[in-house]
């Protein structure tokens, strides 16, 4: 018995040690926030102090140590995030993740990302004379200093892999992911042919495809069918690839401007919340530098040493996207003889053809080869369950001699006295279906087929090459050059210029200074299209009628500098003509938030940081309600309802509901529910489950659901798999409502004033390691909480309208908030969904959630240097080494 009792107590011992020395290890990892580091690459003492926030304030006495100061501290914070940031947009997760990611790895390499961001990479070393190449290289070495000396995050012993350099290549890789993270059309447009495939044009005129149909007056064109390409699977594949990716996507921004002239202090205030997918760490670092000649305080992503949101003490900006339509999809003409060369107008082009290795942690290589047209690579046959199938042809005759084709001439000219008759410019419709040759005796012979066989082989049949055309990778990319001017900008005029450089992604550039100038400007390349294009669907790339036609200057796009009213706002919605008259097309928000924002913005010319605080925060719709009542207005009238005590009961807090998201509200508890049945029996037997699965997280959802609603007379009511009854707009409701009752009475009890929003509206910011068990997951991942907000109000706590889900998890919102006010711009405030720091030892990992999830603020010091160098304590002192 002792010697148990020994043996247990050894254990418990053993036990101690090992959790004893597990957690000082942790401690060994935290970020170092005070004390002294001696460092090669810096010129002169720079100090660094942390707020209370986590906050890095810099001073140094040159700008190259400045942004080496920032780019060692960033390192010790958002080292992970950074790597997983140019390994999205260099296709290299698999190196961490194994074969999960591959699907991910793959589609990047297609769409030429490593190969954009290599050129501009190329570009910009070109200019090392320049200031911001320095700088760009000071905060890379300062990084790289971190990755060498400094502690390794726990999260690369736990995937077994090691840590690399930061490269400037690398920051235009992180570019490249936030590229294809505003790039909405990758889905929408496949989608959008693929139900015009299926279902017709009868069908489309009920969702909200264009923001301004009342108001263009160019003649649309819905191109013919496209039977022979499965654009659904395109949608469908591209939107799991979205969803695998282990790093928070953009889904849109609210900003807005007030000049003096309504304000209390007569002074410019900004107001900005950019709304991202949630993750932890949340995608900001903020961030203070102080270097004679300039002060600044901005908003960083992991790996880019200029911040991409930020002030200064004359000027501040702010972003949202511009959701423009920059991205087309052509359906390429194959040539049957030669499938390297696809039709370009009178002629047979050969294909740029790449090979592209992807590294496989746990794994073999994966190599593959991606082909471009003109346009731009071809996705089909890359993407996950669109890979050509099987196909045994029929017996052919034998025949000697040469096959007659087309011969290259080495530069994808015309082919060179071809052996048959070239085919006329082919038409969208026929586009896809394979051209066979008579022979001599009669018989049909298959081109793809192998002189000489006379056994059938089991070939592959290819599928119709589609392309992608995308602007973000026809430049190169000028965004460090453009953040580095912005910031150092001295007048409008120059922020205006530095701006004009950023071709992709689309933004809306907010801007305001200290001596009262106020302004929009919609920053990004715009492509020219003839007119009567839909660009919205896939094009013909075979004729050359769908061409572009060059792209708007910067002096052409949308703007609004200086306007009467005193205010310039945006939240993703249709900017007004451009200098040509023309309502430039995208992928828009509806103007649910932009209407709300307008009524704030006219309701007072006595704006002052309060005020602001409490429309930034503010989580009422003014549409939805408008919604509500149209529901309530066709069960009311149902009289199969009339004695159904708690549908009834429903009905009557849906009524009584005037678009409010507190937290003890029951109205929006009933009407996202009901809503998320109705869409889903309206619209999941036409489309399918997979692009009903792809419509529901995109803008275009949110913008048909008011008109889809109050239209009783659309074709969308009737269920297709009802092969005996029309199902009417009462049916669904009445379904819809009684459904909704059956699942919160499992789920939130039998009474409904406990079915509180606060207890299906919740809010977990993941991390990237979160799939490797509930340990992991609950050691890094912060949440879940209850929120406020909701869908489409300016707090835009937005979620899936799934009717399959218990919970509406929080997906995306406001990734910051932050109000820059002149009058006092150290008294300018801000706040992150969680913290400053992504190492979760970190007393900064989610210390801000709080107050984000309540809707309060932290201010943003700007300390001046003499306070930091001389006042401010405790430092990190970085000094060179000897």
């Amino acid at each position: 018995m002792k010697w148990f009792v020994r043996g247990i107590l050894i254990l418990l011992i053993l036990v101690m040690l090992a959790v004893g020395a597990t957690y000082f290890y942790l401690q060994s990892t935290k970020p170092q926030y005070k004390g002294k580091i001696a460092l090669n690459g810096l010129k002169n003492t720079a100090k660094v102090y942390f707020d209370t926030h986590g906050v890095p304030h810099i001073s140094a006495d040159n700008m190259q140590d400045a942004y080496f100061a920032l780019g060692f501290v960033h390192a010790q914070d958002r080292l992970f995030q950074m790597d997983l940031l140019r390994r999205i947009g260099s296709g290299r997760l698999s190196e961490f993740f194994g074969k999960k990611t591959v699907e991910v790895d793959r589609f990047m390499r297609t769409l030429g990302l490593d190969q954009h961001a290599k050129a501009s990479a190329k570009a910009f070393e070109q200019q090392k004379d320049k200031p911001f190449y320095k700088a760009a290289v000071a905060y890379m070495n300062g990084f790289n200093n971190f990755i060498e000396k400094g502690k390794t995050p726990i999260e690369y012993q736990l995937l077994g892999v090691k840590k690399e350099k930061l490269t400037i290549e690398n920051m235009f890789h992180i570019f490249s992911y936030m590229g294809f993270s505003f790039a909405v059309g990758h889905r929408t447009d496949p989608l959008l042919t693929e139900l015009n495939k299926k279902l017709g044009k009868k069908y489309l005129e009920d969702l909200r495809i264009s923001t301004a149909d009342d108001y263009v007056k160019i003649p649309v064109n819905y191109p013919k069918a496209t039977d022979q390409i499965n654009t659904g699977g395109v949608a469908h594949a591209i939107h799991n690839i979205v969803k695998q990716i282990p790093a928070p996507v953009w889904f849109g921004s609210n900003s807005w401007v007030v000049s003096g002239k309504n304000t209390q202090s007569g002074q410019v205030i900004l107001s900005n919340d950019t709304h991202i997918a949630y993750a932890q760490p949340s995608v900001w670092f903020e961030a203070h530098i102080e270097y004679p000649g300039f002060s600044f305080y901005g908003n960083h992503l992991a790996g880019i040493p200029f911040g991409v949101v930020g002030h200064t003490r004359n000027h501040a900006w702010g972003l949202t996207m511009l959701e423009n339509d920059d991205i087309d999809f052509y359906v390429e003409k194959p040539n049957p003889e030669n499938y390297n060369q696809v039709w370009q107008d009178d002629h047979w082009e050969n294909l740029e053809i790449r090979q592209e290795i992807i590294k496989v942690k746990d794994g073999d290589n994966i190599r593959f080869r991606v082909k471009s047209s003109r346009h731009g690579p071809l996705i089909q046959d890359v993407l996950d369950g669109l890979k050509p199938k099987p196909e045994a042809p029929k017996k052919e005759t034998k025949k000697k001699g040469k096959k007659a084709g087309a011969k290259k001439d080495g530069k994808g000219g015309k082919a060179k006295k071809p052996k048959f008759k070239a085919p006329k410019p082919p038409k969208l419709k026929g586009l896809g279906k394979k051209k066979k040759k008579k022979e001599e005796g009669g018989s049909e012979k298959d081109t793809a087929a192998k002189k000489g066989t006379s056994k059938p082989k089991v070939i592959a049949k290819p599928v119709t090459p589609v392309s992608v055309y995308w602007v973000m990778t026809k430049f190169n990319n000028r965004s460090l050059e453009a953040l580095f001017n912005i910031a150092h900008g001295k007048t409008m005029g120059e922020v205006a210029e530095a701006a004009a450089l950023i071709h992709s992604p689309g933004l809306n550039l907010m801007y305001g200074d200290k001596a009262g100038n106020i302004a929009w400007w919609a920053v990004s390349k715009l492509i020219k299209r003839r007119p009567g294009i839909n660009s919205k669907f896939f094009m013909d790339g075979a004729s050359g009628k769908d061409e572009p036609l060059g792209f708007y200057t910067f002096e052409e796009n949308p703007k609004s500098v200086n306007p009467e009213s005193g205010f310039v706002f945006s939240a993703n919605n249709q900017p007004g003509k451009m200098s040509n008259g023309v309502y430039y097309p995208g992928y828009y928000a509806p103007d649910f938030r932009a209407g709300r924002i307008y009524g704030w913005l006219t309701r007072t010319n006595r704006w002052n940081m309060s005020k602001m605080q409490g429309m930034i925060t503010d989580g009422t719709s003014g549409v939805y309600p408008q919604v509500a009542q149209e529901l309530v207005k066709v069960l009311e009238a149902d009289a199969s309802l009339k004695n159904n005590k708690k549908a009834q009961e429903a009905i009557q807090k849906l009524k009584e509901w005037r678009g409010e998201h507190n937290l003890d509200n029951i109205g929006a508890t009933i009407y996202y529910k009901l809503l998320a049945h109705i869409l889903q029996k309206t619209c999941e037997d036409e489309m399918g489950p997979q692009n009903y699965a792809t419509f529901i997280d995109l803008f275009l959802i949110r913008r048909t659901i008011p008109a889809l609603i109050k239209n009783k007379n659309s074709l969308w009511w009737d269920n297709m798999s009802t092969l005996t009854q029309r199902e009417t707009r009462a049916d669904i409701f009445r379904e819809s409502l009684l459904q909704t009752i059956k699942d919160y009475e499992a789920q939130l009890g039998k009474k409904i004033k406990n079915w509180q929003w606060k207890k299906v509206h919740t809010l977990e910011h993941g991390h990237a390691l979160q799939q490797g068990g509930s340990i992991l997951r609950r050691l890094f991942n912060v949440g879940p909480n209850a929120v406020m907000g909701g869908h489409e109000v300016i707090n835009n706590l937005s979620f899936s309208l799934n009717s399959n889900t218990k919970k509406f998890a929080v997906k995306s919102g406001p990734a910051m908030r932050l109000i820059v006010d002149f009058d006092n711009v150290d008294k300018s405030v801000s706040v992150l969904p969680t913290g400053q720091s992504g190492n979760f030892m970190s007393p900064f990992y989610d210390d801000q959630t709080e107050l984000f999830n309540t809707g309060r603020f932290r201010r943003m010091h700007m300390y001046s240097r003499d306070s930091i160098n001389t006042k401010l304590k405790p430092l990190l002192i970085l000094n060179p080494k000897k």
